[in-house]
Protein backbone atom coordinates (compact mmCIF):
# COMPACT_ATOMS: atom_id res chain seq x y z
CA UNK A 1 0.00 0.00 0.00
CA UNK A 2 0.84 3.37 -0.59
CA UNK A 3 -1.46 5.58 1.76
CA UNK A 4 0.14 6.94 4.92
CA UNK A 5 -2.96 7.46 6.46
CA UNK A 6 -3.99 3.50 5.83
CA UNK A 7 -0.43 2.62 7.01
CA UNK A 8 -0.61 4.29 10.34
CA UNK A 9 -3.94 2.17 11.17
CA UNK A 10 -2.24 -1.00 10.28
CA UNK A 11 0.89 0.15 12.59
CA UNK A 12 -1.31 1.34 15.95
CA UNK A 13 -3.60 -2.25 15.04
CA UNK A 14 0.19 -4.33 15.31
CA UNK A 15 0.79 -2.98 18.40
CA UNK A 16 -2.69 -3.11 19.74
CA UNK A 17 -1.87 -6.95 18.73
CA UNK A 18 -4.62 -6.98 16.29
CA UNK A 19 -2.41 -8.13 13.67
CA UNK A 20 0.83 -9.63 14.35
CA UNK A 21 2.63 -8.33 10.53
CA UNK A 22 1.49 -5.96 7.60
CA UNK A 23 3.69 -4.30 4.48
CA UNK A 24 3.56 -1.22 2.84
CA UNK A 25 5.52 0.53 0.05
CA UNK A 26 5.74 4.66 1.09
CA UNK A 27 7.30 6.98 -0.48
CA UNK A 28 9.85 9.54 1.17
CA UNK A 29 11.92 12.55 -0.05
CA UNK A 30 15.54 12.92 0.30
CA UNK A 31 17.10 16.20 2.13
CA UNK A 32 18.02 16.93 -1.39
CA UNK A 33 14.63 16.99 -2.55
CA UNK A 34 14.83 13.37 -4.71
CA UNK A 35 12.23 11.17 -3.97
CA UNK A 36 12.53 7.83 -2.79
CA UNK A 37 10.36 4.97 -2.45
CA UNK A 38 10.78 2.63 0.36
CA UNK A 39 9.51 -1.04 0.75
CA UNK A 40 8.12 -1.50 4.71
CA UNK A 41 7.84 -4.86 6.46
CA UNK A 42 6.58 -4.40 9.96
CA UNK A 43 6.11 -7.47 12.69
CA UNK A 44 5.28 -7.94 16.22
CA UNK A 45 7.57 -9.24 18.54
CA UNK A 46 6.60 -12.42 20.41
CA UNK A 47 6.67 -12.75 23.88
CA UNK A 48 5.04 -9.69 25.27
CA UNK A 49 1.53 -10.30 26.94
CA UNK A 50 0.75 -6.47 28.55
CA UNK A 51 1.36 -2.77 27.32
CA UNK A 52 2.44 -2.03 23.98
CA UNK A 53 3.84 -4.19 21.89
CA UNK A 54 7.61 -4.06 20.70
CA UNK A 55 7.36 -3.85 16.90
CA UNK A 56 10.43 -4.43 14.59
CA UNK A 57 10.69 -2.59 10.80
CA UNK A 58 12.50 -3.60 7.98
CA UNK A 59 12.80 -1.21 5.36
CA UNK A 60 14.16 -1.30 1.79
CA UNK A 61 15.34 0.93 -0.82
CA UNK A 62 12.57 0.10 -4.17
CA UNK A 63 12.95 3.52 -5.83
CA UNK A 64 14.39 1.50 -8.90
CA UNK A 65 11.82 -0.88 -8.92
CA UNK A 66 9.20 1.72 -8.91
CA UNK A 67 10.85 3.43 -11.75
CA UNK A 68 11.66 0.79 -13.76
CA UNK A 69 7.48 -0.08 -13.38
CA UNK A 70 6.38 3.20 -14.12
CA UNK A 71 8.72 3.03 -16.98
CA UNK A 72 6.77 -0.52 -18.09
CA UNK A 73 3.25 1.52 -17.00
CA UNK A 74 3.61 4.17 -19.60
CA UNK A 75 5.55 2.48 -22.06
CA UNK A 76 2.39 0.56 -22.18
CA UNK A 77 0.56 3.29 -22.15
CA UNK A 78 2.32 4.80 -25.23
CA UNK A 79 2.14 1.31 -27.15
CA UNK A 80 -1.85 1.02 -26.29
CA UNK A 81 -2.25 4.64 -27.55
CA UNK A 82 0.01 3.99 -30.83
CA UNK A 83 -1.98 0.50 -31.49
CA UNK A 84 -5.21 2.78 -31.10
CA UNK A 85 -3.64 5.42 -33.26
CA UNK A 86 -2.18 2.37 -36.08
CA UNK A 87 -6.09 0.96 -35.68
CA UNK A 88 -7.87 4.76 -36.79
CA UNK A 89 -5.25 4.82 -39.63
CA UNK A 90 -6.34 1.66 -40.78
CA UNK A 91 -10.16 2.29 -40.28
CA UNK A 92 -9.45 5.36 -42.64
CA UNK A 93 -10.42 7.83 -40.23
CA UNK A 94 -10.39 11.44 -41.45
CA UNK A 95 -6.67 12.52 -41.12
CA UNK A 96 -7.65 15.82 -38.53
CA UNK A 97 -8.65 13.12 -36.02
CA UNK A 98 -6.01 11.09 -36.22
CA UNK A 99 -3.38 13.95 -36.46
CA UNK A 100 -5.09 14.99 -32.83
CA UNK A 101 -4.83 11.63 -31.41
CA UNK A 102 -1.05 11.92 -32.15
CA UNK A 103 -0.83 15.37 -30.47
CA UNK A 104 -2.69 14.10 -27.65
CA UNK A 105 -0.25 10.74 -27.19
CA UNK A 106 2.49 12.97 -27.70
CA UNK A 107 1.63 15.27 -24.50
CA UNK A 108 0.66 12.30 -22.50
CA UNK A 109 3.28 10.38 -23.22
CA UNK A 110 6.24 13.34 -22.81
CA UNK A 111 4.81 15.12 -20.24
CA UNK A 112 4.59 17.95 -22.61
CA UNK A 113 2.43 20.58 -22.41
CA UNK A 114 1.73 21.54 -25.39
CA UNK A 115 1.75 20.01 -29.14
CA UNK A 116 1.42 21.09 -32.38
CA UNK A 117 1.83 19.64 -36.09
CA UNK A 118 2.52 22.23 -39.39
CA UNK A 119 2.23 21.13 -42.65
CA UNK A 120 4.89 22.32 -45.19
CA UNK A 121 3.84 24.08 -48.27
CA UNK A 122 6.37 24.27 -51.00
CA UNK A 123 5.19 27.13 -53.35
CA UNK A 124 4.83 29.25 -50.39
CA UNK A 125 7.26 28.07 -47.93
CA UNK A 126 5.10 28.45 -44.80
CA UNK A 127 4.05 26.03 -42.11
CA UNK A 128 0.63 25.74 -41.17
CA UNK A 129 -0.92 24.02 -38.15
CA UNK A 130 -2.74 20.82 -38.75
CA UNK A 131 -3.13 19.80 -35.29
CA UNK A 132 -2.64 21.44 -32.12
CA UNK A 133 -3.60 20.66 -28.14
CA UNK A 134 -3.04 23.24 -25.20
CA UNK A 135 -2.64 26.70 -26.54
CA UNK A 136 -4.77 29.34 -26.47
CA UNK A 137 -6.48 30.65 -29.50
CA UNK A 138 -4.03 33.68 -29.58
CA UNK A 139 -0.93 31.81 -29.88
CA UNK A 140 -2.33 29.27 -32.44
CA UNK A 141 -2.32 32.17 -34.68
CA UNK A 142 1.10 32.91 -34.51
CA UNK A 143 1.91 29.55 -35.87
CA UNK A 144 -0.54 30.06 -38.72
CA UNK A 145 1.25 30.64 -40.97
CA UNK A 146 4.37 30.26 -40.38
CA UNK A 147 6.88 31.13 -42.74
CA UNK A 148 9.75 28.88 -43.14
CA UNK A 149 12.99 30.61 -41.86
CA UNK A 150 10.49 32.28 -38.75
CA UNK A 151 11.89 30.06 -35.81
CA UNK A 152 13.80 27.41 -34.85
CA UNK A 153 11.10 25.12 -37.09
CA UNK A 154 13.19 25.66 -39.97
CA UNK A 155 16.51 23.70 -38.75
CA UNK A 156 13.77 20.56 -38.17
CA UNK A 157 12.47 21.62 -41.68
CA UNK A 158 15.76 22.42 -44.00
CA UNK A 159 17.75 19.81 -42.55
CA UNK A 160 15.76 16.90 -41.47
CA UNK A 161 16.77 16.74 -38.29
CA UNK A 162 15.07 17.01 -34.88
CA UNK A 163 15.88 20.02 -33.08
CA UNK A 164 15.78 19.80 -28.90
CA UNK A 165 16.10 23.40 -27.22
CA UNK A 166 16.25 22.50 -23.25
CA UNK A 167 15.48 26.16 -22.45
CA UNK A 168 14.84 28.72 -25.22
CA UNK A 169 15.83 31.56 -22.87
CA UNK A 170 19.49 30.34 -22.43
CA UNK A 171 19.11 30.12 -26.71
CA UNK A 172 17.02 33.90 -28.23
CA UNK A 173 19.70 33.59 -31.17
CA UNK A 174 17.49 30.43 -32.61
CA UNK A 175 14.04 32.63 -32.27
CA UNK A 176 13.18 35.89 -33.53
CA UNK A 177 12.49 38.26 -30.88
CA UNK A 178 8.01 38.01 -32.06
CA UNK A 179 8.71 34.42 -31.15
CA UNK A 180 10.31 34.39 -27.68
CA UNK A 181 7.44 36.89 -26.52
CA UNK A 182 4.98 34.53 -28.16
CA UNK A 183 6.59 31.54 -26.60
CA UNK A 184 6.72 33.44 -22.63
CA UNK A 185 3.17 34.74 -23.05
CA UNK A 186 2.71 31.26 -23.95
CA UNK A 187 4.29 29.65 -21.16
CA UNK A 188 6.52 27.67 -23.33
CA UNK A 189 10.57 27.25 -22.01
CA UNK A 190 11.53 24.40 -24.04
CA UNK A 191 10.32 22.08 -27.06
CA UNK A 192 11.49 19.46 -29.39
CA UNK A 193 11.10 19.82 -33.09
CA UNK A 194 10.38 16.15 -34.85
CA UNK A 195 10.91 17.06 -38.68
CA UNK A 196 7.79 14.98 -41.01
CA UNK A 197 9.27 13.22 -43.91
CA UNK A 198 7.98 10.83 -46.35
CA UNK A 199 9.02 7.35 -47.16
CA UNK A 200 10.86 9.09 -50.53
CA UNK A 201 12.50 11.50 -48.12
CA UNK A 202 10.07 14.46 -49.39
CA UNK A 203 8.90 17.31 -46.53
CA UNK A 204 5.74 17.24 -45.31
CA UNK A 205 6.00 19.50 -41.86
CA UNK A 206 7.10 19.51 -38.42
CA UNK A 207 5.84 17.73 -35.21
CA UNK A 208 6.40 20.10 -32.06
CA UNK A 209 6.39 19.28 -28.03
CA UNK A 210 6.35 21.84 -26.23
CA UNK A 211 7.16 22.47 -21.84
CA UNK A 212 6.69 25.00 -19.50
CA UNK A 213 9.56 24.17 -17.91
CA UNK A 214 13.85 23.67 -19.39
CA UNK A 215 13.19 19.92 -20.11
CA UNK A 216 15.81 17.61 -21.85
CA UNK A 217 14.23 14.40 -23.47
CA UNK A 218 15.38 11.27 -22.67
CA UNK A 219 15.93 8.38 -25.92
CA UNK A 220 12.77 6.49 -24.80
CA UNK A 221 10.85 9.60 -24.79
CA UNK A 222 12.67 10.16 -28.49
CA UNK A 223 12.27 7.13 -29.79
CA UNK A 224 8.13 6.93 -28.98
CA UNK A 225 8.08 10.83 -30.51
CA UNK A 226 9.95 9.38 -33.70
CA UNK A 227 7.17 6.44 -33.69
CA UNK A 228 4.47 9.07 -33.14
CA UNK A 229 6.33 11.42 -36.18
CA UNK A 230 6.08 8.14 -38.43
CA UNK A 231 2.40 7.73 -38.26
CA UNK A 232 1.74 11.62 -38.68
CA UNK A 233 4.47 11.54 -41.60
CA UNK A 234 2.13 8.57 -43.43
CA UNK A 235 -1.31 9.90 -42.50
CA UNK A 236 -0.05 13.23 -43.86
CA UNK A 237 1.56 11.58 -47.31
CA UNK A 238 -1.71 9.35 -47.50
CA UNK A 239 -4.29 12.66 -47.34
CA UNK A 240 -2.31 14.14 -49.40
CA UNK A 241 -1.96 11.25 -52.38
CA UNK A 242 -5.65 11.09 -51.42
CA UNK A 243 -6.50 14.83 -52.32
CA UNK A 244 -4.61 14.18 -55.44
CA UNK A 245 -6.35 11.11 -56.49
CA UNK A 246 -9.89 12.78 -55.86
CA UNK A 247 -8.63 15.96 -57.89
CA UNK A 248 -7.54 13.26 -60.52
CA UNK A 249 -10.76 11.45 -60.08
CA UNK A 250 -12.91 14.38 -60.21
CA UNK A 251 -11.45 15.87 -63.31
CA UNK A 252 -11.66 12.81 -65.24
CA UNK A 253 -15.37 12.05 -64.10
CA UNK A 254 -15.70 16.15 -65.40
CA UNK A 255 -14.67 14.68 -68.64
CA UNK A 256 -16.73 11.57 -68.92
CA UNK A 257 -19.70 13.38 -67.82
CA UNK A 258 -19.30 15.64 -70.75
CA UNK A 259 -19.22 12.39 -73.53
CA UNK A 260 -22.88 12.55 -75.13
CA UNK A 261 -22.17 8.73 -75.03
CA UNK A 262 -21.96 5.96 -72.22
CA UNK A 263 -19.10 4.66 -70.39
CA UNK A 264 -19.13 2.06 -68.08
CA UNK A 265 -15.87 1.05 -66.03
CA UNK A 266 -15.84 -2.63 -64.84
CA UNK A 267 -13.74 -5.08 -63.10
CA UNK A 268 -12.69 -8.98 -63.43
CA UNK A 269 -16.13 -10.17 -62.58
CA UNK A 270 -18.12 -7.95 -64.32
CA UNK A 271 -19.10 -5.80 -61.28
CA UNK A 272 -19.71 -1.73 -62.44
CA UNK A 273 -17.20 0.57 -60.34
CA UNK A 274 -18.14 3.50 -62.37
CA UNK A 275 -20.41 5.07 -65.30
CA UNK A 276 -20.92 8.89 -66.37
CA UNK A 277 -24.07 10.55 -66.95
CA UNK A 278 -24.80 9.38 -70.14
CA UNK A 279 -25.23 6.24 -68.69
CA UNK A 280 -27.77 7.61 -66.23
CA UNK A 281 -29.40 9.00 -68.96
CA UNK A 282 -29.24 6.29 -71.46
CA UNK A 283 -30.49 3.50 -69.23
CA UNK A 284 -32.68 5.25 -66.49
CA UNK A 285 -30.72 3.98 -63.46
CA UNK A 286 -29.02 6.44 -61.20
CA UNK A 287 -25.33 5.79 -60.22
CA UNK A 288 -25.93 4.17 -57.07
CA UNK A 289 -28.32 1.53 -58.84
CA UNK A 290 -25.46 0.75 -60.92
CA UNK A 291 -22.11 0.84 -59.22
CA UNK A 292 -21.71 -3.16 -57.70
CA UNK A 293 -23.79 -4.43 -60.09
CA UNK A 294 -23.09 -6.83 -62.65
CA UNK A 295 -22.76 -5.72 -66.42
CA UNK A 296 -25.26 -7.85 -67.29
CA UNK A 297 -27.76 -5.69 -66.00
CA UNK A 298 -27.76 -3.45 -69.10
CA UNK A 299 -28.34 -6.42 -71.11
CA UNK A 300 -31.13 -8.63 -72.36
CA UNK A 301 -31.27 -12.54 -72.63
CA UNK A 302 -29.32 -14.11 -73.84
CA UNK A 303 -26.61 -11.40 -74.58
CA UNK A 304 -26.63 -10.93 -70.69
CA UNK A 305 -25.49 -14.83 -69.89
CA UNK A 306 -22.50 -14.54 -72.61
CA UNK A 307 -20.77 -11.85 -71.47
CA UNK A 308 -18.88 -13.07 -68.12
CA UNK A 309 -18.12 -16.31 -70.61
CA UNK A 310 -16.37 -13.33 -72.87
CA UNK A 311 -14.36 -12.01 -69.66
CA UNK A 312 -13.58 -15.57 -68.39
CA UNK A 313 -12.44 -16.48 -71.49
CA UNK A 314 -10.36 -14.01 -72.62
CA UNK A 315 -8.65 -13.67 -68.51
CA UNK A 316 -8.14 -17.22 -68.87
CA UNK A 317 -6.66 -17.22 -72.68
CA UNK A 318 -5.78 -13.91 -73.51
CA UNK A 319 -7.32 -14.20 -76.83
CA UNK A 320 -10.04 -11.45 -77.02
CA UNK A 321 -13.95 -11.99 -78.21
CA UNK A 322 -15.39 -8.70 -77.31
CA UNK A 323 -12.08 -6.95 -75.96
CA UNK A 324 -10.03 -4.60 -78.09
CA UNK A 325 -13.22 -4.36 -80.56
CA UNK A 326 -16.32 -2.53 -81.71
CA UNK A 327 -19.34 -4.36 -83.02
CA UNK A 328 -23.47 -4.00 -82.41
CA UNK A 329 -25.29 -5.12 -79.82
CA UNK A 330 -28.60 -4.94 -77.89
CA UNK A 331 -28.64 -2.86 -74.78
CA UNK A 332 -31.54 -3.26 -72.05
CA UNK A 333 -33.22 0.29 -70.35
CA UNK A 334 -34.34 -0.06 -66.28
CA UNK A 335 -37.93 0.02 -67.95
CA UNK A 336 -36.86 -3.64 -69.49
CA UNK A 337 -37.21 -2.26 -73.45
CA UNK A 338 -34.22 -2.65 -75.15
CA UNK A 339 -32.48 -0.81 -78.27
CA UNK A 340 -29.23 -1.03 -80.63
CA UNK A 341 -25.89 0.05 -79.41
CA UNK A 342 -22.29 -0.02 -80.59
CA UNK A 343 -20.24 -1.17 -78.03
CA UNK A 344 -17.04 -1.19 -77.52
CA UNK A 345 -14.65 -2.61 -75.06
CA UNK A 346 -11.15 -2.11 -73.94
CA UNK A 347 -9.15 -3.27 -70.94
CA UNK A 348 -6.91 -0.47 -69.27
CA UNK A 349 -3.38 -1.26 -68.99
CA UNK A 350 -3.60 -5.14 -68.89
CA UNK A 351 -4.92 -4.56 -64.85
CA UNK A 352 -7.78 -6.54 -65.71
CA UNK A 353 -10.60 -3.36 -65.85
CA UNK A 354 -12.44 -2.64 -68.28
CA UNK A 355 -14.15 0.23 -70.06
CA UNK A 356 -17.01 0.21 -72.08
CA UNK A 357 -17.56 2.71 -74.38
CA UNK A 358 -21.60 2.73 -75.45
CA UNK A 359 -23.31 4.61 -78.30
CA UNK A 360 -27.57 4.54 -78.44
CA UNK A 361 -27.70 3.77 -82.88
CA UNK A 362 -31.75 3.83 -82.20
CA UNK A 363 -32.09 6.89 -84.35
CA UNK A 364 -29.02 5.28 -87.15
CA UNK A 365 -31.06 1.91 -87.21
CA UNK A 366 -33.94 3.93 -87.87
CA UNK A 367 -32.54 6.07 -90.73
CA UNK A 368 -31.40 2.69 -92.17
CA UNK A 369 -34.65 1.20 -92.07
CA UNK A 370 -36.05 4.49 -93.90
CA UNK A 371 -33.57 3.68 -96.67
CA UNK A 372 -34.11 0.09 -96.78
CA UNK A 373 -37.84 0.97 -96.84
CA UNK A 374 -37.34 3.54 -99.63
CA UNK A 375 -35.42 0.73 -101.47
CA UNK A 376 -38.02 -1.82 -100.55
CA UNK A 377 -41.08 0.41 -102.17
CA UNK A 378 -38.54 1.41 -105.11
CA UNK A 379 -38.21 -2.05 -105.54
CA UNK A 380 -42.15 -2.55 -105.82
CA UNK A 381 -42.52 0.31 -107.90
CA UNK A 382 -39.82 -1.31 -110.36
CA UNK A 383 -41.51 -4.90 -109.95
CA UNK A 384 -44.84 -2.95 -111.25
CA UNK A 385 -43.77 -1.34 -114.03
CA UNK A 386 -41.28 -4.18 -115.47
CA UNK A 387 -45.20 -6.45 -115.05
CA UNK A 388 -46.89 -3.44 -116.67
CA UNK A 389 -44.56 -2.27 -119.98
CA UNK A 390 -41.92 -4.32 -120.05
CA UNK A 391 -43.30 -7.99 -119.29
CA UNK A 392 -45.84 -6.85 -122.07
CA UNK A 393 -44.17 -5.07 -124.54
CA UNK A 394 -41.93 -8.56 -124.39
CA UNK A 395 -45.22 -10.28 -124.55
CA UNK A 396 -46.67 -8.28 -127.35
CA UNK A 397 -43.03 -8.50 -129.46
CA UNK A 398 -43.08 -12.42 -128.93
CA UNK A 399 -46.44 -12.63 -130.31
CA UNK A 400 -45.48 -10.72 -133.35
CA UNK A 401 -42.60 -12.51 -133.68
CA UNK A 402 -44.79 -16.12 -133.54
CA UNK A 403 -47.11 -14.49 -136.21
CA UNK A 404 -44.13 -13.52 -138.41
CA UNK A 405 -43.31 -17.25 -138.31
CA UNK A 406 -46.48 -18.43 -139.46
CA UNK A 407 -46.79 -15.72 -142.00
CA UNK A 408 -43.56 -17.67 -143.10
CA UNK A 409 -45.11 -20.82 -142.98
CA UNK A 410 -47.83 -20.08 -144.72
CA UNK A 411 -46.10 -18.33 -147.83
CA UNK A 412 -42.67 -19.79 -148.24
CA UNK A 413 -44.09 -21.19 -151.97
CA UNK A 414 -44.00 -17.48 -152.83
CA UNK A 415 -40.97 -16.53 -151.52
CA UNK A 416 -37.69 -17.41 -152.44
CA UNK A 417 -36.67 -20.68 -150.54
CA UNK A 418 -33.32 -18.90 -149.24
CA UNK A 419 -35.26 -15.83 -149.05
CA UNK A 420 -37.57 -17.57 -146.39
CA UNK A 421 -35.24 -19.81 -144.28
CA UNK A 422 -33.17 -17.05 -143.44
CA UNK A 423 -36.09 -14.86 -142.25
CA UNK A 424 -37.12 -17.90 -140.43
CA UNK A 425 -34.06 -18.44 -138.82
CA UNK A 426 -33.82 -14.90 -137.64
CA UNK A 427 -37.54 -14.77 -136.18
CA UNK A 428 -36.53 -17.90 -134.40
CA UNK A 429 -33.72 -16.65 -132.58
CA UNK A 430 -35.79 -13.04 -132.24
CA UNK A 431 -38.53 -15.42 -130.10
CA UNK A 432 -35.71 -17.29 -127.89
CA UNK A 433 -34.28 -14.32 -127.55
CA UNK A 434 -37.24 -12.38 -126.36
CA UNK A 435 -38.67 -15.46 -124.50
CA UNK A 436 -35.36 -15.96 -122.58
CA UNK A 437 -35.53 -11.83 -121.55
CA UNK A 438 -39.53 -12.26 -120.38
CA UNK A 439 -37.63 -15.02 -118.12
CA UNK A 440 -35.08 -13.01 -116.92
CA UNK A 441 -37.75 -10.11 -116.02
CA UNK A 442 -40.70 -12.46 -114.42
CA UNK A 443 -37.37 -13.62 -112.67
CA UNK A 444 -36.35 -9.98 -111.14
CA UNK A 445 -39.61 -8.83 -110.69
CA UNK A 446 -40.59 -12.78 -108.55
CA UNK A 447 -37.47 -11.35 -106.35
CA UNK A 448 -38.28 -7.55 -106.22
CA UNK A 449 -41.41 -8.68 -104.08
CA UNK A 450 -41.94 -7.72 -100.70
CA UNK A 451 -43.45 -10.87 -98.31
CA UNK A 452 -47.02 -10.66 -97.20
CA UNK A 453 -48.00 -10.46 -93.52
CA UNK A 454 -49.02 -13.64 -93.02
CA UNK A 455 -48.26 -16.38 -90.33
CA UNK A 456 -46.08 -18.48 -92.52
CA UNK A 457 -45.33 -15.92 -95.04
CA UNK A 458 -41.69 -16.48 -94.16
CA UNK A 459 -41.55 -20.14 -93.77
CA UNK A 460 -43.15 -20.63 -97.30
CA UNK A 461 -40.92 -17.81 -98.74
CA UNK A 462 -37.55 -19.40 -97.79
CA UNK A 463 -39.24 -22.71 -99.11
CA UNK A 464 -39.69 -20.85 -102.31
CA UNK A 465 -36.30 -19.95 -102.54
CA UNK A 466 -34.84 -23.19 -101.62
CA UNK A 467 -37.05 -24.51 -104.39
CA UNK A 468 -35.89 -21.80 -107.46
CA UNK A 469 -32.37 -22.20 -106.26
CA UNK A 470 -32.55 -26.15 -106.68
CA UNK A 471 -33.99 -25.90 -110.37
CA UNK A 472 -30.77 -24.27 -111.22
CA UNK A 473 -28.71 -26.68 -113.37
CA UNK A 474 -25.71 -28.48 -110.63
CA UNK A 475 -27.17 -27.05 -107.56
CA UNK A 476 -28.51 -28.92 -104.80
CA UNK A 477 -30.87 -26.68 -102.59
CA UNK A 478 -32.58 -27.44 -99.29
CA UNK A 479 -34.92 -25.59 -96.54
CA UNK A 480 -35.29 -27.24 -92.83
CA UNK A 481 -37.11 -25.51 -90.45
CA UNK A 482 -38.27 -26.80 -86.65
CA UNK A 483 -41.43 -25.28 -86.35
CA UNK A 484 -43.16 -25.14 -90.19
CA UNK A 485 -46.63 -24.60 -88.61
CA UNK A 486 -46.17 -22.19 -86.14
CA UNK A 487 -45.96 -18.02 -86.46
CA UNK A 488 -42.50 -16.36 -86.22
CA UNK A 489 -43.26 -12.86 -85.10
CA UNK A 490 -40.29 -11.04 -86.53
CA UNK A 491 -39.87 -8.70 -89.21
CA UNK A 492 -40.35 -11.39 -92.62
CA UNK A 493 -39.08 -9.23 -95.34
CA UNK A 494 -35.65 -8.34 -93.58
CA UNK A 495 -35.25 -12.22 -93.10
CA UNK A 496 -35.75 -13.16 -96.25
CA UNK A 497 -33.34 -10.41 -97.76
CA UNK A 498 -30.41 -12.08 -95.81
CA UNK A 499 -31.38 -15.19 -97.10
CA UNK A 500 -31.78 -14.25 -100.25
CA UNK A 501 -28.64 -12.56 -100.46
CA UNK A 502 -26.96 -15.03 -98.63
CA UNK A 503 -27.37 -17.46 -102.13
CA UNK A 504 -26.65 -15.25 -104.18
CA UNK A 505 -23.37 -14.45 -102.71
CA UNK A 506 -22.64 -18.33 -102.34
CA UNK A 507 -23.86 -18.27 -105.93
CA UNK A 508 -22.05 -15.90 -107.35
CA UNK A 509 -18.95 -16.39 -105.15
CA UNK A 510 -18.18 -19.93 -103.93
CA UNK A 511 -19.48 -22.30 -106.90
CA UNK A 512 -21.00 -24.73 -104.49
CA UNK A 513 -23.11 -27.98 -105.19
CA UNK A 514 -24.89 -27.97 -102.08
CA UNK A 515 -26.64 -25.15 -100.46
CA UNK A 516 -28.99 -25.55 -97.10
CA UNK A 517 -31.32 -22.95 -95.93
CA UNK A 518 -32.55 -23.74 -92.16
CA UNK A 519 -34.85 -21.95 -89.69
CA UNK A 520 -34.82 -22.79 -86.22
CA UNK A 521 -36.77 -21.72 -82.94
CA UNK A 522 -35.69 -22.57 -79.12
CA UNK A 523 -37.06 -20.36 -76.23
CA UNK A 524 -34.29 -17.55 -76.34
CA UNK A 525 -34.02 -16.66 -79.79
CA UNK A 526 -34.74 -17.31 -83.88
CA UNK A 527 -31.78 -18.27 -85.93
CA UNK A 528 -31.48 -18.71 -89.73
CA UNK A 529 -28.48 -20.31 -91.13
CA UNK A 530 -27.29 -20.47 -95.08
CA UNK A 531 -24.51 -23.19 -95.15
CA UNK A 532 -22.88 -24.07 -98.61
CA UNK A 533 -20.38 -26.66 -99.51
CA UNK A 534 -18.57 -24.32 -102.07
CA UNK A 535 -15.06 -23.01 -102.04
CA UNK A 536 -16.10 -20.01 -99.52
CA UNK A 537 -15.47 -16.05 -99.75
CA UNK A 538 -13.14 -13.96 -98.60
CA UNK A 539 -15.27 -11.99 -96.06
CA UNK A 540 -12.91 -9.50 -95.59
CA UNK A 541 -12.80 -8.22 -99.03
CA UNK A 542 -16.53 -9.17 -99.71
CA UNK A 543 -17.62 -6.76 -96.46
CA UNK A 544 -16.68 -3.60 -98.10
CA UNK A 545 -19.47 -4.48 -100.78
CA UNK A 546 -23.05 -3.09 -100.50
CA UNK A 547 -24.39 -6.77 -100.03
CA UNK A 548 -23.09 -7.70 -96.60
CA UNK A 549 -23.81 -4.44 -95.20
CA UNK A 550 -27.52 -4.61 -96.47
CA UNK A 551 -27.67 -8.41 -94.47
CA UNK A 552 -26.02 -6.76 -91.25
CA UNK A 553 -28.26 -3.45 -91.32
CA UNK A 554 -31.05 -5.76 -91.88
CA UNK A 555 -30.27 -8.18 -89.06
CA UNK A 556 -29.96 -4.99 -86.52
CA UNK A 557 -33.39 -3.58 -87.56
CA UNK A 558 -34.79 -6.94 -86.20
CA UNK A 559 -32.45 -6.90 -83.42
CA UNK A 560 -30.08 -9.35 -84.59
CA UNK A 561 -26.33 -10.10 -84.88
CA UNK A 562 -25.43 -11.41 -88.06
CA UNK A 563 -22.05 -13.74 -88.54
CA UNK A 564 -19.83 -14.85 -91.51
CA UNK A 565 -17.67 -17.92 -91.15
CA UNK A 566 -15.92 -20.37 -92.95
CA UNK A 567 -17.30 -24.39 -92.65
CA UNK A 568 -14.20 -26.72 -91.53
CA UNK A 569 -14.82 -28.71 -94.75
CA UNK A 570 -14.84 -26.23 -97.17
CA UNK A 571 -18.08 -23.60 -97.64
CA UNK A 572 -19.31 -20.67 -96.23
CA UNK A 573 -21.97 -20.45 -93.31
CA UNK A 574 -24.04 -17.25 -92.61
CA UNK A 575 -25.69 -17.31 -89.24
CA UNK A 576 -28.28 -14.41 -88.30
CA UNK A 577 -29.78 -14.58 -84.69
CA UNK A 578 -32.89 -12.57 -82.94
CA UNK A 579 -33.72 -13.05 -79.77
CA UNK A 580 -36.95 -14.04 -79.13
CA UNK A 581 -37.60 -10.95 -76.48
CA UNK A 582 -36.76 -8.32 -78.95
CA UNK A 583 -39.39 -6.01 -77.86
CA UNK A 584 -42.22 -5.63 -79.88
CA UNK A 585 -42.48 -1.44 -79.04
CA UNK A 586 -38.71 -1.16 -80.05
CA UNK A 587 -39.82 -2.99 -83.62
CA UNK A 588 -42.67 -0.49 -83.98
CA UNK A 589 -40.02 2.54 -82.78
CA UNK A 590 -37.58 1.09 -85.32
CA UNK A 591 -39.79 0.78 -88.14
CA UNK A 592 -41.63 3.74 -87.75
Amino acid sequence: MEDREANEIQFRKLQSRDISSYECELQFQRVAGEPVWVRQIAARLNGQSKGVAEVVVLAKDISKRKLDDSRIAADLQAMTKLQGIGAMFVRGRDAASVLDAIVDAAISINSASFGNIQLFHEKSCTLTVAAHRGFHPSCKEFWNPLTRDGVAHREALQHGNRVIISDIEENPARFSPEAIQEQREAGIRSLVATPLTSRTERHLGVFTTYYQLPHTPDERNLTLLDLLARQAADIIDRQEAEAILHDRDERLQSILDAASDSIVCIDSQGFITSINAATEKMFGYQREELIGKNVKILMPDPYSEQHDTYIRRYLQTGVPHVIGTGREAIAKRKDGTTFPIDLAVSEMDHLHLFTGIIRDISERKSLQHDILAIADEEQRRIRQDLHDSVQQELAAAGLVTQTLLRYLDRHHDALPTSFTASCKSLAEKIFSSISRAHREVREISTGLVSLPHTPTALVDSLRELAARTDEIEGIHCAFACDTPGKTISIDATHLYRIAQEAVTNALKHSQPEHILIKLTTDESQHTLEIADDGKGFDTNLQASGMGIKTMRYRAGLIGGTLSICPVENGGTLVCCRIPRNHDANDKQRIER
